[in-house]
């Protein structure tokens, strides 16, 4: 499944698109679920990451669309970004927020349903490398991979990924339910590391991203057994 918003102040020129996607699904089989908005404020007051596809139209009221596509940008690096105008002199104002191409109206159906083939083939592909937390700043996808480890640390529970630090509102509990099929386990009761960033196992320590974490000694056999069988599935 595919799911898509479009925004686009022009009636036409969004009835067009959304015809366009319509018949991708009929041609092709792909479940499109697809939302409408005539600003990028109402994308941006609605918007929680929940999209895989933005056809974004440049030049609206308001924030236009490389201003709106900034803004997403800060929240969610996943999204595909697809810009649709009429001047193509805009395009490479679109590196900035990484768009994935340009489409000059009026836009045919062979060229949309190429995008979204491409969009389809992608999200194939990476449906399973981010995850969507809600952290104290609103929702945030976050790479999986990009995960060193987890922690509670009095009510919160932090990620550490990429870099940084998030502030979650989950538990580490329904942390590790999603997070074990991916390669996670949980060291000690207040740590859930990723297998693949283990750096070094100590006799009651774990170093995962240069961060030296307590290793239960209950939890230390079934840990190094998880580990070897993590490393010898990667091979």
């Amino acid at each position: 499944m595919l799911r898509i918003a479009v925004v686009e102040d022009e009636q036409a020129s969004g009835q067009m698109l959304l015809s366009h996607i319509r018949r991708f699904e009929q041609e092709t089989g792909t479940v499109c679920r697809t939302d409408r908005y005539t600003d990028g404020k109402s994308l941006l007051r609605n918007y929680e990451g929940q999209y895989d596809l933005l056809f974004l139209d440049i030049q609206m009221e308001g924030p236009d669309g490389l201003a709106t596509a900034q803004r997403i940008r800060q929240t969610d690096e996943s999204v595909i970004l697809v810009f649709v105008t009429n001047l193509a002199q805009y395009a490479i104002r679109g590196y900035g927020v990484r768009a994935s191409n340009f489409l000059l109206k009026p836009v045919s159906y062979y060229v949309l349903s190429e995008e979204l083939a491409r969009a389809a083939q992608i999200v194939n592909q990476d449906k399973n490398r981010y995850m969507a937390v809600k952290t104290e700043t609103g929702l945030q996808k976050i790479e999986i991979g990009s995960i060193a480890y987890l922690e509670t640390l009095g009510r919160r529970l932090l990620i550490h990924a990429g870099g940084r630090e998030y502030s979650c509102r989950e538990t580490l509990k329904t942390m590790e339910e999603k997070l074990v099929p991916e390669g996670f386990f949980r060291c000690h009761n207040v740590y859930l590391v990723n297998l693949a960033r283990v750096e070094n196992v100590s006799q009651s320590t774990v170093t995962v991203g240069g961060q030296e974490l307590l290793l239960s000694r209950y939890k230390r056999k079934e840990f190094l057994d998880a580990l070897a069988r993590f490393m010898g599935n990667r091979r």
